[in-house]
């Protein structure tokens, strides 16, 4: 699991002090301890890196802090990453992400159309209308302005 912090950059929470956590499996009680020291975090973002989450130690520490202290939870996943999400997790976060990677979408133009068709709805917007971030500041998940917390893979907390 890695953690670290910035500046959402992305969507309509843009701007907003960010938690990201990357990893299959999360760990609450590392989450909640880093929240602990890091005040100013005003959302919790799992699935950070592009990694669908499996399982969560304990989701009801994670969201019931984050409830308590008005933190957002929110999740990112595949629509794949949807069908293996753990079913408490899905219910305590407080918004959904499905990201669909699709790298053709950027041969589209701005009034092209992205339609998802779930088989009893049909959702379309134009391109244009859609929130749009450059990716060209992104390297190994985080964005130059973002700050390492932790990551177990290379010894914890920074």
């Amino acid at each position: 699991m890695k953690i670290w912090k910035g500046l959402e950059l992305e969507g309509s929470d843009k701007g907003f002090m960010t938690l990201f956590v990357g990893g299959t499996h999360v760990e609450s009680k590392t989450i909640v301890d880093v929240l602990c020291s890091n005040k100013d975090v005003k959302r919790v973002y799992l699935g950070g890196g592009r990694i669908d989450v499996v399982t969560v130690s304990d989701v009801y520490l994670l969201s019931g802090y984050c409830l308590s202290e008005k933190i957002s939870l929110v999740i990112e996943s595949t629509a794949n990453g949807l069908k293996i999400m753990p079913k408490d997790l899905f219910e305590q976060v407080e918004q959904v992400i499905v990201r669909f990677d699709e790298a053709l979408v950027d041969l589209l133009s701005e009034t092209d159309i992205i339609k998802i068709d779930t088989g009893k709805s049909v959702f379309t917007m134009e391109l244009v209308k859609m929130i749009s971030t450059n990716l060209k500041n992104l390297n190994k998940d985080m964005f130059s302005t973002d700050v390492l917390i932790y990551d177990d893979e290379i010894g914890g907390y920074f």
